[in-house]
């Protein structure tokens, strides 16, 4: 059985009786009548539970579509192949902005008015070592974003569409002006998350001014560098935060500590790769055939959770 794939980067589109086919990796395109079996096979490729992935043999004695097929492989937009198992997730795309801004009803600010979430990366210096050598959440630089240009952003991205704004701190103290950006920030999006590690809600000014401010938390817990400890959960309720708890588990150390800890409502586990920990991803995170046979998800909802 041979099998047409367009490829992750290839977009497609069909309107009016003509399609269109662009690769965002080669930057080229096809442009191609909607007829007959060419008319067929898009239709196809368009349903994301196929995946990009059609049967062909059928429609390749119709000379139309065999034209359609070489023009698809020699501009490296996809390719023929007899391989059942090769997919290609297709790519998702809006281009209602596209059409409006087009047609001159808006101007090219306003697409910041979709956003339904933002998460905002603060930067500072996180663990000791050698961070700019090694993967780590929260990233960790030494630059920092100036204050007035990302309230002026922030001011822009306001809107009642925007469900959440999370701020994530690598290092909340080394934040030039923190004390003061929290309190705008309180102002303007009180209904805002700030996201930290957790070391550093045992701080008395930080977990102070937090608290007054009511935003939303998420405490960063590395087990990797430094254990959880049932006292240091307590200190954070007790000081009346209500915070998430997240822990980052490595390698299967990590887990036996965190299981150890008898605290599984309390804490969420996230597996965090980092470069050396492959091993780990294939033994507990990531699904083998049996179990994705097993699962019921349609191909639509296995592509969208990869």
């Amino acid at each position: 059985m041979k099998y047409l794939s367009l490829f992750s980067e290839t977009f497609l589109w069909t309107a009016g009786g003509k399609g269109l086919l662009y690769n965002t990796r080669n930057h080229r395109s096809c442009e191609f009548l909607l007829v007959d079996c060419v008319k067929e096979a898009c239709a196809e490729l368009s349903d994301l539970d196929k995946l990009y992935r059609i049967p062909c043999e059928a429609w390749m004695a119709d000379p139309g579509f065999k034209a359609f097929v070489a023009e698809v492989e020699s501009r490296g937009l996809g390719c023929v192949h007899e391989e059942e198992g090769r997919v290609y997730l297709p790519p998702f795309l809006s281009l209602q902005q596209d059409r409006l801004r087009g047609q001159g009803k808006i101007g090219s600010t306003d697409v910041l008015r979709n956003f339904l979430s933002l998460t905002v990366y603060m930067g500072g210096r996180g663990w000791e070592g050698d961070w700019h050598k090694q993967a780590e959440y929260p990233s960790s630089f030494a630059g920092y974003l100036p204050q007035e240009r990302l309230k002026a952003f922030l001011l822009r991205i306001r809107h009642p569409r925007l469900r959440e704004a999370k701020f994530l701190f690598s290092c909340l103290e080394n934040y030039p002006g923190w004390q003061g950006f929290l309190k705008w920030l309180q102002g303007e999006f009180p209904g805002a998350v700030v996201a930290l590690r957790a070391e550093e809600l045992q701080k008395e000014e930080i977990a102070g001014m937090l608290q007054a401010t009511g935003f939303g938390l998420e405490a960063y817990y590395d087990l990797s560098r430094g254990c959880v400890s049932v006292p240091e959960a307590c200190s954070v309720q007790a000081a009346g935060m209500n915070a998430r708890r997240i822990c980052f588990v490595r390698n299967g150390a990590d887990l036996e500590r965190l299981e150890s800890l008898d605290l599984e409502e309390e804490y969420e586990a996230v597996p965090l790769y980092d470069g050396t920990n492959l091993d780990f991803f294939k033994e507990n995170v990531f699904p083998n055939r049996e179990e994705i046979l097993r699962s019921r998800l349609s191909k639509r909802q296995e592509g969208v959770s990869k």
